[in-house]
């Protein structure tokens, strides 16, 4: 896709951005690598918050989740979500937590701990757990975070997609450019038993994915979050190539699938 074609569609999409919701009441936090927060927002819902203090993995994070929803994979709902400053002020658990427009996630509620493969005997998992193999392989996951609802159906859910692209957290336009070649993700897909009949919904899924799906993607993260636009431009011609790519590996599999 031409460069000022990619750089139009992300000046419209960072025009056309959702409002953000306010956070409003602080319910808990956690002390790992991106510090992610409960808030209560304006909403009256619930969203797990990680502000700019994580660097760019709030920016991967809300790629994943925006690109992840569009294929109808299991991944949180996206938001933007402003910290606000009187609320870091007064909170003494937010005083490492950098206030202004984060990256939120609707909280699911009544799910495990954070873990990897499991209840893949129950046959409503399995096509959840084929689109995440291919949108781990697609968009280059690092991390692998799963959680499953604790009680009957116990359906998979991914989370926390801040390490995924060459370089995690740390991609540059040059470990895009190195990136290596596109598969659906080995571990999902041998790990659950997937076969190509698994498969092949994911990739129908994928193949509905537009240019304009992910240039929007890409354009959604506020500018706040510090990826220019010519790392955008870059990072929007990666996910065509590697979405083309997988395509084309897969063809056969595919086939003229509606």
């Amino acid at each position: 896709m031409d460069t000022n074609i990619i750089a139009f569609g992300l000046t419209q999409a960072a025009n056309h951005r959702t409002p953000p919701l306010i956070g409003q009441t602080f319910i808990k936090r956690l002390d790992t690598f991106s510090k992610p927060i409960w808030l209560e927002c304006s909403d009256n819902n619930v969203y797990v918050v990680k502000g700019q203090q994580a660097g760019r993995a709030i920016f991967n994070d809300q790629m994943v989740a925006t690109l992840g929803r569009k294929m109808g994979a299991p991944v949180g709902l996206p938001a933007l979500v402003i910290i606000p400053d009187e609320l870091q002020r007064i909170e003494p658990r937010l005083q490492d937590i950098t206030p202004g427009i984060a990256h939120g996630t609707l909280f699911i509620n009544d799910t495990t701990d954070r873990q990897w493969i499991s209840h893949v005997d129950k046959d409503y998992n399995r096509t959840r757990f084929a689109l995440l193999a291919i949108l781990y392989g697609w968009l280059g996951a690092g991390d692998h975070q799963l959680v499953y609802s604790n009680h009957e159906p116990n359906l998979v859910y991914s989370v926390d997609h801040g390490h995924f692209f060459p370089g995690g957290p740390n991609w540059t336009n040059e470990s895009l450019v190195m990136s290596p070649g596109v598969q659906p993700y080995s571990e999902l897909y041998n790990g659950c038993g997937l076969n190509e009949l698994d498969i092949n919904v994911a990739l129908v899924a994928l193949r509905n994915i537009t240019d304009n799906d992910i240039i929007d993607a890409v354009g959604i993260p506020p500018d706040e979050w510090g990826v220019s636009m010519a790392e955008r431009i870059e990072m929007t011609k990666f996910i065509i190539k590697r979405r083309d790519n997988m395509l084309a590996t897969f063809a056969g599999v595919i086939g003229d699938q509606p």
